[in-house]
């Protein structure tokens, strides 16, 4: 398959790493097999499920996104899902389920493991069955469903079976019958480069500008160690574009993200120091002073604080969806 066409859709990178992921989609885009995608936040799970239905022969159907972290609990999450029949409560009319929506389609389940263990049960019967049953339904026989399930999680299933959650072990190898990992920006730095540019050449598109890059920014791209992945590339590029001149030459503290990192390290230490984006913070005279964990909780911090507590300003600022920001602060504080 011409790389083109994943160029096209936002998947940009020439590295060992993405062209086994490249060569993965083609090999299975064609088939029906549940596939199931792992890669940390803002690596771009949902370009990979999304491309497993464009080039695919499900592309004339519907490409259905669901995140299920984001329905508070599982009634919601089963309406949505699944629908409802008519008259299941006073005022209430039929409503199609997602599944119903993504018929002859895709439907892409994302973070799968924050589905509870009672629905882990109804989304290994339709993978069984491929059949539903609406809320409320009274149907001697239940719906018949022709989808595609693909489904990503920002860690793999394999740990959560190993920590004992409540993980289902038969619903983890119905889901994993093709198995996508997504590198993270640090594991093909290659890549940034071309990344930076094609979000460069969006936004200067979007702002009507004609900004770049220096020597130095190019530099700082490969040093820097992205924890928020492509989303927080994009990101920088973007702030940093709306905020030049018109045809400025962008330096590394144009960037919101160095600017946040420097100023959090020299008022912790009263220091001039230099920043270890992938270890510690050293001062002036080599010293080290703090770790990664540390400087990466302040700067959440510090995200937070310049967005006024806005959280969803503040996770799309770093690159991070809004969930996991809330996650990896506290996962810091605790330690």
């Amino acid at each position: 398959m011409d790389r083109s066409l994943f160029e096209k859709y936002g998947m940009i990178g020439k590295s060992p790493e993405m062209e086994r992921v490249y060569d993965t989609i083609a090999r299975v885009a064609n088939s029906n097999v549940t596939v199931f995608i792992i890669g940390e936040s803002g690596v771009g799970k949902e370009l990979v499920a999304s491309a497993l239905h464009t080039y695919g022969k499900r592309k004339e159907g519907p490409y259905v996104p669901v995140n299920v972290s984001e329905f508070g609990d599982d009634q919601l999450l089963e309406a949505n899902l699944f629908g409802i029949e008519k008259g299941v409560a006073t005022g209430v009319g039929e409503r199609d389920g997602l599944f119903q929506q993504a018929d002859k389609g895709t439907l892409f389940l994302d973070e799968i493991a924050e589905m509870s263990p009672a629905m882990q049960v109804k989304l290994l019967r339709v993978l069984q069955e491929r059949k539903i049953v609406r809320i409320g339904g009274k149907r001697a026989t239940p719906l018949p469903l022709d989808v595609r399930i693909v489904t990503a999680s920002n860690r793999p299933l394999e740990d959560y079976l190993q920590e004992g959650s409540s993980f289902r072990s038969d619903l983890y190898y119905r889901l994993r019958q093709v198995y996508i990992t997504i590198p993270s920006l640090r594991e093909r730095y290659q890549d940034v480069p071309l990344l930076a540019d094609y979000f460069l050449e969006r936004a200067n598109k979007e702002e009507g500008k004609n900004v770049c890059f220096s020597k130095e920014a190019y530099e700082w791209f490969l040093q820097y160690s992205w924890p928020g992945n492509v989303r927080e590339l994009e990101n920088a590029v973007i702030g940093a574009v709306a905020l030049a001149g018109q045809s400025q030459e962008l330096q590394p503290e144009d960037f919101l993200i160095s600017k946040i990192k420097n100023q959090v390290a020299s008022n912790l230490t009263g220091k001039k120091v230099s920043v270890n984006e992938d270890a510690f913070i050293f001062d002036d005279e080599g010293k080290r002073i703090l770790c990664y964990n540390d400087l990466k909780q302040r700067y959440l911090e510090a995200v937070l604080r310049h967005t006024g507590g806005n959280t969803t300003a503040a996770a799309r600022l770093s690159g991070i969806d809004r969930s996991s920001f809330h996650r990896t602060l506290r996962r810091l504080k605790s330690k």
